[in-house]
């Protein structure tokens, strides 16, 4: 999340929190879809659009729990 925040020239964050959430949301669930398609390709591996569904869940998951330790 720090790599999408990144600053302007004066310091200071150019982009609101909620963009970042959406933004690392969307991230990981493309990368979750990616791995899955790949996993398709591999001769002793499947693919199934449950697993596409349990990696963008993990990373909502995970992205919920950092909001909520960030928050605090």
């Amino acid at each position: 999340m720090k790599a999408i925040k990144g600053e302007n020239e004066k310091g200071k964050e150019k982009l609101n929190d909620t963009y970042i959430y959406f933004r690392s949301a969307a991230i990981t669930g493309a990368l979750g879809a990616i791995d899955e398609l790949y996993q398709g390709l591999l001769p002793s591996r499947y693919f199934t659009w449950y697993d596409i569904l349990l990696n963008v869940i993990g990373g909502l998951l995970g992205l919920t729990i950092l909001w909520g330790i960030i928050r605090d």
